[in-house]
């Protein structure tokens, strides 16, 4: 999708469909599946290019939603509200990919187990058997 698409290229080292489920738990606060696309901005504003100062002023036009050339408290009170809606959404899709990652490192560790296993039980029967392992020399042998 357009949205996908844009959020990849503002975002890339983002999983683009955990962002844009974010955006729409803090954005979307009334379930309607729709984003005022003024407020979409005020989130892609954190990482756009740009100055210091043209972030600032960007973000600052942003959040000044009356127009006054203030952010009075009630702005200020909206603007921590989502960006704490934010950053709790991050802090919990980082503990689920942390458990992710632990989970695929304990089936790694398992595969890696079960390979050694069956090693072993074919050492042990190639030595029942009677086989010998092979003798392997280098090229620099001792004369």
């Amino acid at each position: 999708s357009q949205m996908t698409q844009l959020v990849t290229r503002i975002f890339p080292k983002c999983n683009a469909e955990v962002v844009i489920t974010n955006l729409f738990k803090v954005f979307d606060t009334e379930n309607t599946g729709n984003v005022v696309p003024t407020e979409l901005l005020i989130a892609f504003s954190m990482s756009m290019a740009g100055t210091v100062a043209d972030k600032l002023h960007w973000t600052f036009k942003l959040y000044d939603k009356d127009g006054s050339g203030e952010i009075d408290p009630d702005e200020m009170e909206d603007i921590f509200k989502k960006l704490c809606k934010i950053a709790a959404g991050i802090e919990s899709d980082q503990h689920i990919i942390v458990a992710k990652e632990k989970e695929k490192e304990r089936l790694n560790e398992e595969k890696l187990k079960a390979k050694e296993e069956e090693r072993k039980d074919k050492a042990n029967e190639d030595e029942r058997m009677g086989i010998k392992k092979p003798n392997y020399y280098s090229r620099r042998m001792s004369r």
